[in-house]
Formats: structure tokens, C-alpha cells, sequence
């Protein structure tokens, strides 16, 4: 027996004792009278199961899971170890419990189940959630429309495509296909959000003059302008946190905002959005080219550092 399958037999043997000791703390902290001491110690509970977990033992961790009430509370134990299985778990046997979660809907403020769901539910080709995000992708609000948006033109075939195309904004012939890259990833971010409006300042990498942006007539791209602050902001291009998984380049500059695949088919961009100047919201964009259009197919929020 090797070293690496004597590993493995041992954190088999653990996984049972440490799922009862999760799912005991776990009902003790959503207990009633649960106390900040009984979510510590959950809290050592559950870092032990992640440091154990692996893809073959996503069911027993799911069974644990789904006898927990199924609340919203994102500091609760159920959407906690939701989390953990959209991180870890294997997908195939993920994704009916995470359609599901997706479909119970989002609470305002108490959304942890329902973001853990639509992480994994964004790159998911199974037929009942293709269905589910094309069934939402031309609603008048909420981030189910925002999710399907983003993903759709990867996950939803040719269908998806089209139906990415005929709800994005117009958007002007650009003379160059960096420009075209920015301007998708910029109306990616603001495609959805002409219900708070606010002027924004959008700085440009080296080598770009001003254009206008398709995703509102009052967002003008240029060098210098509004401070930001809660009522104007500041987006700048910066270089994607996440990187392909393939051959990848940078063509000119290492810290430049466009990561290319191999045959430049696809770009990741990365955003960084300041609302006052010291707290920036950052996000990485990856677009396809489809046709002659660049679609996004996936957005990601990273946390703060």
C-alpha cells in the first residue's frame, strides 16, 4: 500500500465520526438557545470535514446537509456546509439539491444557500437547469436574470447564445477587438442595473482613447473625471485574478487588464470597481467569441483582500 492510498483509507475511516460530530454541533448551534460558543464549535467541526473532503464523499456529506433545516441564514450551519459542497463536492450528485435551493429563491440579506446553489448551477449543461436559468433569463429583476445572463451563451447551446444576444444592449461596431473585449465585460457588470443609476468614471489601460460604452448613455469612457463616492464611482481594468486552464498570454503587458486563450477565442478581464476610494468591489469577466459577438460565460465576485 502506498503512502498517498494509506492517506485515503484514513480519511475514510474519519469522514463517519466527523460528519456525526458536524451534524450533532450543527443542532446544537440551530438550536433555540444556541450561543456563539456553540457556533465555534461547529465552526472546528466543520474545518475538520473540509480538510477531509473529497469529491467521493459528497453523499454522506449531502445527507448530513438536507436533515438540517433548510434555513437562510448565511451564518447557519445548513449554508455553510452548502458551501463546502459547492466548493468540493462532486457536482453530478450536487447539482438536483442545488436546482433545488435555486428554486426555494433568494432572501434579501439571508442569501448564503441560494449563492452557494447558483456557483455551481452557472457551469452546469444539465438539461432541468438550462431550463430553469432560461426560464428567468428575461425577467425584470433579481440575480437569477444576472446569473443566467453571464452564463447562458457557455451553458445553454445555441439557444443560449441567441437568447444572450437578442436581450444585450446594442452595441456599437468597435474598431478593434480590445476595445470590443472591454466594452462586453463592462456591460456584463452593468447590464442589469438601470434601476440605480449613477454616473461612472471609467479609467482606460494605455493605448485606448475614449469611447462610449453600450450599457448606458450617460457612461462615457474617460482618462480622469468623477471621484469616487456614494454617489459617483470609479471603474478601472485590471489584470484577472483566475487564470485559463490551457496555454494562455498576455500579448503586451504582464499587468494589462485582457488574459488571452491559445487562438484568442476567449478573454478573461478583470474589474475593479471603487464606490468611495479605498473599498473596491473586484470581479473577473470571461468572455467567448461567438460569431462576431463577445458573450460573457462566466463572472466572478472575489473576495475582498
Amino acid at each position: 500500500m502506498t503512502r498517498n492510498s494509506s492517506w485515503r483509507t484514513s480519511a475514510g475511516d474519519a469522514i463517519d465520526p466527523v460528519l456525526k460530530l458536524v451534524k450533532a454541533r450543527a443542532d446544537k448551534q440551530e438550536a433555540p438557545n444556541g450561543s456563539m460558543d456553540d457556533r465555534g464549535s461547529f465552526q472546528d467541526a466543520l474545518q475538520m470535514l473540509t480538510r477531509l473532503m473529497r469529491p467521493e464523499y459528497t453523499q454522506p456529506v449531502m445527507d448530513v446537509t438536507t436533515s438540517l433545516t433548510a434555513n437562510t441564514d448565511p451564518l447557519g450551519a445548513y449554508a455553510d456546509l452548502l458551501r463546502l459542497l459547492a466548493a468540493k463536492g462532486d457536482d453530478k450528485l450536487t447539482t438536483p439539491l442545488f436546482l433545488k435551493v435555486a428554486q426555494a429563491g433568494a432572501v434579501p440579506g439571508l442569501s448564503g444557500p441560494f449563492e452557494a446553489a447558483m456557483s455551481v448551477l452557472k457551469h452546469s449543461t444539465d438539461p432541468d437547469v438550462v431550463e430553469y436559468l432560461m426560464s428567468h433569463v428575461k425577467d425584470d429583476g433579481g440575480p437569477v436574470r444576472e446569473t443566467a445572463y453571464r452564463c447562458l451563451a457557455l451553458t445553454g447551446g445555441d439557444a443560449g447564445v441567441e437568447t444572450v444576444r437578442s436581450i444585450r444592449r446594442s452595441m456599437p461596431a468597435l474598431d478593434d477587438t480590445k476595445r470590443a473585449v472591454l466594452a462586453a465585460a463592462v456591460e456584463c457588470h452593468y447590464h442589469f442595473k438601470d434601476t440605480n443609476p449613477m454616473p461612472v468614471s471609467i479609467t482606460l489601460p494605455a493605448g485606448l482613447d475614449v469611447f462610449d460604452m453600450p450599457s448606458f448613455s450617460y457612461i462615457t469612457v474617460h482618462e480622469s473625471g468623477l471621484k469616487p463616492d456614494y454617489e459617483a464611482h470609479l471603474l478601472t481594468f485590471v489584470a484577472p485574478s483566475t487564470y485559463f486552464d490551457g496555454a494562455a498570454y498576455y500579448p503586451d503587458d504582464l499587468e494589462g487588464p485582457i488574459l488571452w486563450n491559445a487562438d484568442e477565442t476567449e478573454a478573461k478581464v478583470g474589474l475593479k470597481i471603487f464606490y468611495d476610494p479605498k473599498t473596491p468591489d473586484s470581479y473577473d469577466v470571461t468572455l467567448r467569441k461567438f460569431g462576431t459577438d463577445w458573450l460573457p460565460v462566466d463572472y466572478v465576485e472575489l473576495e475582498a483582500s
